[in-house]
């Protein structure tokens, strides 16, 4: 009986025993939530930083040069160097070699058109052949903005182009200009600093300069700078840009517009400048693919110019821009869905010129 007893007594052992070695083996290998990793950072995104750095006053636009007569707002927008050293026709990026501009000049005579220069015109121009540069100059950009006779108007747009690719864009400085200064390099400057100081690109200024490496300049060096902004004037009825250095006329430049007065008319500031902008199609737009820069199909071309609406029928207003194309026969006519086109040598001297947050554009009719 005893022997019965223990052998009882032994078995609810084994049995304790053999069931606590299932119940911890069953602890060990039971399946346990993770602990949560270490927070990881969220993928980057874009971020359009903002500064508040107070801006330099900006000069005031040029005054009308004709009475009036009788795209496409996108969220980084429809398309955004500067002059190279040799003519503004010959403007290049900052990083693509400097193609020649073929395209009609909006300063040549109309076909047929009888070229007869007022006497001003002549006595402005043999000042400027003498020697006298700056202040012949000067008087043919004060007759420019008097005039309103459209073929004189366009006769005094092609000797100032001519005279700008001589003055402005080479690294000769006329005694007396006032657009153009000097600068001596100092320790510790940068082209960047320097150029927003006068209030211009440092891409233009290393181009002015012949300068291959803007992040390689030597203290002692010496500058030819421009005296910015640069600011634009658009003539809707004309399809025009014509192209100012503070209040000299530089160059014109055909644009495509926004079909039926979708262009808001007003003054414009510059935002912001990109290169191989993404286009992201406004909701009024067919096709809905969001298109990245670089590709061959992407409406925006190579550069982008964001402009904010300030006054008139454009304040407030956001979204639109200059910017390149891929369909240059859209130049010269209302095509786009507000912005301005330009082809794609032409907006690349644009970019180069304009200062953000202190070149203005003006829209006229």
């Amino acid at each position: 009986m005893k022997r019965g007893r223990r052998q009882r007594r032994n078995q609810s052992i084994g049995i304790a025993i053999g069931a606590a070695v299932i119940l911890f083996f069953s602890w060990w290998l039971w399946p346990r939530a993770e602990a949560p990793d270490a927070a990881q950072p969220a993928p980057p995104a874009v971020i359009v930083q903002k500064t508040t750095e107070s801006a330099p006053p900006v000069a005031r636009l040029p005054k009308a040069t004709t009475p009036p007569p009788a795209d496409e707002p996108l969220r980084p927008r429809e398309s955004a160097v500067p002059p190279p050293t040799r003519t503004s026709a010959a403007l290049a990026a900052d990083t693509t070699p400097a193609p020649q501009i073929s395209t009609p000049d909006p300063a040549r005579p109309e076909p047929g058109e009888r070229i007869a220069s007022k006497p001003e015109i002549e006595r402005a121009l043999r000042q400027y052949q003498s020697g006298r540069k700056v202040a012949g100059r000067d008087t043919l950009n004060q007759m420019l903005g008097q005039e309103r006779d459209p073929a004189t108007q366009r006769e005094l747009r092609r000797h100032l182009a001519t005279m700008a690719d001589a003055m402005i864009f080479t690294p000769a400085l006329e005694d007396g200009e006032a657009y153009c200064t000097r600068y001596t390099i100092q320790s510790g400057d940068s082209l960047d600093v320097i150029a927003r100081r006068h209030r211009v690109s440092a891409g233009l200024v290393a181009r002015i300069n012949n300068i291959a490496n803007p992040n390689r300049i030597r203290a002692g060096q010496t500058l030819k700078l421009p005296i910015g902004p640069f600011n634009a004037v658009v003539y809707k009825a004309d399809h025009r840009l014509d192209l100012y250095l503070q209040d000299l006329y530089v160059k014109s430049f055909p644009v495509g517009l926004g079909e039926y007065g979708k262009t808001p008319t007003g003054t414009w500031v510059v935002d912001e400048r990109l290169t191989n902008p993404t286009y992201f199609p406004p909701a009024s737009a067919e096709d809905r693919r969001v298109i990245r820069g670089g590709d061959p199909t992407n409406p925006l071309g190579k550069f982008w110019v964001g402009l904010t609406g300030i006054d008139g029928d454009a304040v407030g207003q956001t979204g639109f821009g200059i910017h390149g194309t891929i369909d240059p026969s859209s130049i010269g006519k209302d095509a786009s869905l507000g912005c301005i086109r330009m082809l794609d040598d032409d907006i690349a001297f644009v970019y180069g010129a304009m200062a953000p947050r202190l070149s203005k554009v003006q829209t006229r009719p």
